[in-house]
């Protein structure tokens, strides 16, 4: 996930993602928590998951398009196969012009200036570029540090549960 190779790191997740024939496909990190089936997802074809207007990191505004937070991101098969097939993304896209594509906020251009990438901003980016509708999912719920209270499962996935760190969150909330 360096900078120099982001465009390979984002084309090689959309190729696994869309190795199946799955209508729709999600990627989540190993410290989400998948807490029951999806009930609803988009009956059109889009990118969807928790919306961020604001960064998590330094509370900068993030320019359009708003960021699917990248602890869950879920996409209808053919929005990741429209965005593979359109060579959007490619290293002058994701890796030397990062200031006027993906890296929307400071957090992302501090991210940027240590040598890496966001997968979530560029998969973003590339799919507002691309007319794909970006959409807030009632069933994910994804944060960048801050546990999301999901007792009554009103989400089928959540994110972060770090180990450790899950058990004094969830005693908090009590």
């Amino acid at each position: 996930m360096t900078l120099q190779t982001s465009h390979r790191y984002v084309r090689r997740l959309l190729r696994a993602l869309t190795d199946g024939q799955e209508v729709y496909v999600v990627r989540i990190d190993p410290d989400a928590r998948v807490a029951r089936r999806f009930r609803s997802l988009a009956a059109f074809s889009s990118v969807f998951g928790t919306l961020e207007t604001i960064s998590e990191g330094r509370q900068d505004e993030i320019s359009v398009p708003a960021n699917v937070q990248g602890g869950c991101i879920g996409m209808t098969r053919d929005a990741a196969v429209r965005m593979l097939r359109s060579g959007i993304l490619n290293h002058r896209t994701c890796a030397t012009g990062f200031l006027t594509t993906w890296a929307r906020c400071e957090d992302m251009r501090r991210v940027a200036a240590r040598g890496s990438c966001s997968d979530d901003f560029i998969i973003s980016w590339a799919a507002h570029r691309l007319g794909i509708p970006i959409v807030e999912s009632s069933e994910i719920r994804s944060r960048w540090r801050r546990p999301v209270d999901n007792r009554e499962l009103k989400y089928a996935v959540t994110h972060p549960h770090k180990v450790g760190a899950d058990m004094a969150n969830q005693a908090s909330l009590r």
